[in-house]
């Protein structure tokens, strides 16, 4: 699973960095998927992104994230 951004032979990095559809997405953390787009630190941390994308979902959540396993362990107990 790769994804590109540009091609450095063909666009300086700074014309990849502004016009990347993928890196655009990326800057927009509260568009992300499941507890990572909704978190309230989600300007502060918008989730590991690599962990997301291994996850098989690169605008997904991080599964490792503690603030959402705590509150998943709560919501679990509540059952």
């Amino acid at each position: 699973m790769e994804v590109e951004v540009g091609n450095i032979r063909t666009a300086s990095l700074e014309e990849i960095v502004r016009e990347s559809e993928v890196l655009s997405r990326l800057r927009h953390s509260r568009r992300f998927k499941g507890p990572c787009g909704q978190c309230r630190y989600n300007m502060l941390c918008g989730g590991c992104r690599a962990k997301a994308y291994i996850s098989g979902d690169l605008e997904g959540s991080d599964p490792t994230c503690l603030l959402y396993m705590q509150t998943w362990s709560r919501e679990e107990g509540k059952n």
